[in-house]
């Protein structure tokens, strides 16, 4: 009840953003409620994603098959991409580790 709750309301957001996406693998939970998200807002709001990998290796860490088909499905069509290079900015500045 309560995920359905929190799903809704992460529906009627105008955008969501998702900081640092799959830095570790998820679990099979992870990714239902993953493709559940970006199915609710694939239709007519926007998501921002950033992560610090080429969506190409998003595939495993969603698990591969089917299921990491389906979300990416959803997460990527559609989209725009941005590669920003460089250092980090938290190296340049000296801030990294501080937090």
């Amino acid at each position: 009840m309560v995920q359905i709750k929190c799903n809704n309301q992460i529906a009627k957001l105008d955008v969501l953003v998702i900081d640092d996406f799959l830095l570790t693998p998820t679990t099979q939970d992870e990714q239902k409620y993953l493709m559940e998200i970006f199915e609710l807002r694939s239709r007519d709001r926007s998501l921002i994603i950033s992560s610090q990998m080429e969506t190409g290796e998003w595939h495993k860490k969603l698990g591969g098959g089917a299921i990491a088909d389906a979300i990416l499905d959803r997460a990527i069509s559609n989209s725009y991409h941005l590669y920003i290079s460089g250092d980090s900015l938290r190296m340049k500045t000296g801030s990294a580790g501080s937090d």
